[in-house]
Formats: structure tokens, sequence, C-alpha cells
């Protein structure tokens, strides 16, 4: 049958959504994952980072230093399942490549 539903809430609660909300919408970075193609040296990041720009440019790429090694991350993945989907197309042309935890940017998915 039909029915009808009614639904009181508190001020306090309304507040707290509302909070809850703006704080989401300031968040640049979440917990997520991301898939490291290579760590080592400055000129080896650089060439590799070339490389995959070129063959997977839909796919964001960073260099990120972290003294004394430098690092290229790939992708923003909310999930492992979605980071282990694409790694074994990677893996093809950078077998080294592994999934790690890492931030991920928001703006870029």
């Amino acid at each position: 049958g039909s029915g009808e539903l009614s639904i009181k809430t508190n001020e306090g609660i309304e507040k707290l959504i509302a909070q809850k909300i703006a704080y989401n919408k300031s968040l640049k970075t979440i917990k997520g994952y991301k898939i490291q193609l290579y760590y080592g040296s400055e000129q080896g990041a650089y060439s590799l980072k070339d490389k995959f720009n070129k063959l997977y440019p839909e796919i964001p790429a960073k260099l990120i230093f972290n003294t004394p090694d430098w690092k290229i991350q790939v992708g923003n993945y909310y999930t492992k399942l979605q980071a282990d989907h694409d790694i074994v197309q990677l893996k093809i042309d950078f077998p080294g490549a592994i999934v790690i935890a890492a931030d991920i940017d928001i703006a870029e998915n």
C-alpha cells in the first residue's frame, strides 16, 4: 500500500551535516592507491616519465623527489582493486611496477 514518511531532525544535526559537507569539499587529497613505476636516479626518473606519458597520456603521472631518490607514481585509485586492474597492463611496459597506498588527488579523478 501507500503510506506517509515523516522525518524529524534536530537543528544541531543539520549543522553537523553542513559542516561535514563543507569539510569534504575543502579536501584536496584522500587516502587511496597509486602505481609506483620507478625508484632511483633523477635521470632515470625523467626518462621513464617521458616514456610513460607517451604510452599512457590519459593516466596522470607524478615525479616525486624524496632524498636521495626519485619516484614515478601514476594514477589516482580509490581502491586497490582499481589499481590492480590497471597494473596488469602497465607491467607489460614497466615490469617493476607496484601498487602502493598513497594520498591521491581528488581533482585529478
